[in-house]
């Protein structure tokens, strides 16, 4: 029994109440004690200074290094003394599965008050880390609970030592005592909630103390490699609370893990490296660096595309203020002809964006635009676009998909300004400036005007009117817009007028008429193939001449669904030949079926000419009047030709088709009358 063993007046006082507080049990194997002192029979014992000094070996002990951690049992270890200090070694010892890897605890400044003695404890622990993460969660340590973690689900192997100094006081205040931890740990496995993924294979380090807890390793988070960081800091005079950076590849997987739906936009592995600060002052900041070069990425909206082995970077600063809203600073990324630069602020509560702007957006050769977006109180979002360049081909042609989604926007304005303006062609429109509205999908109104290359108006207005819309286009030269859209490049010239109703019917968009007049074709292989079809090679040989054939005017009805285009009955007529036409434009295939009849002019001025005496060649006699049916189906751009020739044309037929062209009196042109006519006509 210590407190027989050791008397009270033996020794300083702190060592002593320590033994005997924190060790019990057990065996002192060998001790040995040299004391210097002098005796007179006429007074007490006196010990002259160093008065004491000695060891003790011990096994078999059960000790308690510090009071929040849990006993250790079977230790084994030596004490050596004096006057000054008291250091005990300590070996072996265990709790559960956790082995003590060496321990000291010493006692120093024993021969003094002030300042007061000291405490200094360091002690060693190996075993299973959910064991030792228990230990260590204890009060008031509570380390793992900085780490957001249950101590007793991670597995792995780890080693720590804690160190813990305190003066020996009667009372004690938790910022009198000094403590530090470090520690490291293989073959982690633990499951990471925030992440909904685990880590594997990882190795860890930990240090702490009382003004901040680290973390630091690398391993396996779903699979792909990764390295992190960790710091909370306990100092409430730092801005800092915690910060937090990961290393690591998410690829398809680990996207759908994180409820990332990028597919089938994004595909492939991301490389991440993520800081978060969290801050005293209610605010989080993170710093996001994304590399895309082993991802394939396809925006067919935009006609952008990215194959993997293509290098490519996204990053972004984004901070959670106080107000509950997020402010991104800064997104931009960068890759094979793509780059932007933007930030915006978003309330993160109400899932929207309150304000945002791409000071430089820039894709391709022919977008380089500065975009502001303005989302109004009233639920509308402006968008205003102004820049040097534009390319508006992606949203016009309807191989890049079907109408996207305004992401929950009711009503969309967008104004856009740009010096050129790429619509499908080879060549843009200058000086453009559009404005849209637009409520849902469906574009409620709408104005543009712009110039062609050479300096030709062209304007478009879509304004509502009740349940419809009226849609006007006019262009200066209709030649020069068909080919700055790449619909058409071998038309030169043209007045032209269109205008439409947005039909009531749920199967058509617009129904209306188009009118051009005065223009030329030139080199146009399928109109050739026609006409050389139909014997017209004279005329045929006009459309390869610089000059082109010259028409005088075109005129048709139309209507416009979601999959076709539907023309006619109209006709086209000039100088050479007049031209009927009845079919559809088939958008989805790009096919075209198409019928009419075709009538050279020089026939016809004969035919007008000699009324009186029409009866003869109209039946048959005489020398005949050549025209002749046609039919076109197929490839859009190479469609097969089908012609029938017909004998003998209703004159009221010819009036209609080139009364115009040659001042011939008469009733409106029929399209559906028959051209062949009728025995009594």
């Amino acid at each position: 029994d210590l407190r027989l063993l050791w008397p009270l007046d033996v020794g300083a006082p702190g060592p002593r109440q320590w033994v005997l507080s924190n060790l019990s049990k057990g065996m002192v194997d060998k001790a040995r004690i040299v004391a210097d002192a002098e005796m007179a029979p006429e007074t007490d014992l006196a010990f002259r200074s160093p008065a004491i000094t000695g060891s003790v070996s011990f096994s078999g002990v059960t000790a308690r290094y510090w009071h929040p951690l849990p006993p250790f049992e079977d230790i084994g270890g030596k004490a050596v003394f004096d006057s000054q200090s008291f250091r005990l070694t300590l070996s072996g010892g265990k709790y559960r599965d956790i082995a003590v890897a060496g321990a000291t605890v010493d006692f120093l400044g024993l021969d003094r008050e002030t300042p007061p003695s000291r405490l200094a404890a360091d002690v060693g622990f190996e075993g299973p880390l959910s064991h030792i993460l228990e230990v260590l969660d204890r009060e008031p340590l509570g380390y793992a609970r900085y780490l957001g973690m249950d101590p007793a689900v991670p597995g792995g192997d780890a080693a720590f030592r804690l160190r813990v100094g305190m003066p020996l006081l009667a009372s004690l205040a938790l910022g009198d005592v000094a403590l530090e931890a470090e520690g490291d740990v293989v073959n982690a496995h633990l499951p990471v909630a925030a992440l909904k993924m685990n880590l594997e294979d990882a190795r860890i380090d930990v240090k702490a103390d009382k003004k901040h807890f680290a973390v630091s390793g690398g391993g396996l988070l779903g699979g792909q490699p990764a390295t992190f960081d960790f710091e909370q800091r306990f100092s409430g005079n730092d801005p800092v609370e915690a910060i937090y950076r990961l290393r690591t590849i998410f690829d398809d997987d680990g996207q759908a893990r994180l409820g990332i739906r990028l597919a089938p936009y994004v595909s492939g592995p991301v490389e991440i490296d993520l800081i978060a600060t969290e801050n005293r002052d209610d605010t989080t900041e993170l710093k996001l660096k994304a590399g895309l070069g082993a991802t394939e990425i396809q925006l067919e909206r935009l006609r952008w595309t990215k194959a993997a082995g293509e290098p490519a970077w996204l990053e972004a600063s984004v901070r959670t203020r106080p107000d509950g809203l997020l402010e991104a600073s800064s997104i931009a990324a960068a890759g094979p002809g793509l780059e932007f630069v933007g930030r915006g602020l978003f309330d993160i509560a109400g899932a929207r964006l309150l304000e945002g702007s791409l000071d430089r957006l820039r894709i391709g050769e022919r977008t380089d635009l500065a975009v502001r977006v303005e989302p109004r109180p009233d639920g509308t979002v402006s968008i205003g676009a102004k820049g040097p360049s534009v390319d508006l081909s992606p949203f016009l042609d309807r191989a890049g998909g079907e109408r996207a989604g305004q992401g929950g926007v009711d009503r969309l304005n967008i104004r856009l300004d740009a010096d050129r303006a790429w619509l499908g062609g080879n060549a843009p429109l200058h000086g453009f400036a559009a404005g849209i509205g637009l409520e849902g999908e469906r574009i409620s109104e709408a104005a543009a005007n712009a110039r062609t290359a050479n300096g030709r108006a062209v304007s478009l207005s879509l304004q509502p009117g009740g349940d419809k819309a009226a849609l006007r286009i006019d262009a200066d030269d209709t030649g020069a817009l068909l080919s700055a859209l790449g619909w058409y490049d071998n038309m030169r010239g043209g007045l032209l007028r269109l205008t439409a109703e947005s039909s009531a019917s749920a199967e058509e968009d617009y129904r209306g008429s188009l009118v051009i007049k005065r223009f030329r074709i030139r080199d146009a292989p399928v109109l050739t193939r026609l006409l050389a079809a139909a014997s017209l090679t004279g005329i045929g040989d006009a459309l390869s001449s610089d000059a082109g054939l010259q028409f005088e005017r075109l005129e048709t009805p139309f209507s416009i669904r979601s999959d076709r285009i539907r023309l006619g009955p109209g006709r086209t007529f000039g100088n050479s030949i007049g031209v009927t036409f009845r079919g559809e434009f088939d958008r989805d295939r790009e096919t075209v079926a198409l019928n009419g009849v075709l009538v050279p002019v020089y026939y016809v001025s004969r035919v007008l000419r000699k009324i009186p005496l029409i009866g003869d060649l109209l039946t048959g006699g005489g020398e005949g009047l050549f025209a002749a049916n046609y039919e076109m189906t197929g490839p859009a751009d190479d469609p097969k030709t089908k012609v029938n020739p017909l004998s003998v044309l209703a004159p009221g037929f010819l009036r209609g088709l080139f009364g115009p062209l040659l001042g011939a009196e008469g009733r409106d042109w029929d399209p559906d009358e028959d051209p062949v006519g009728s025995p009594d006509q």
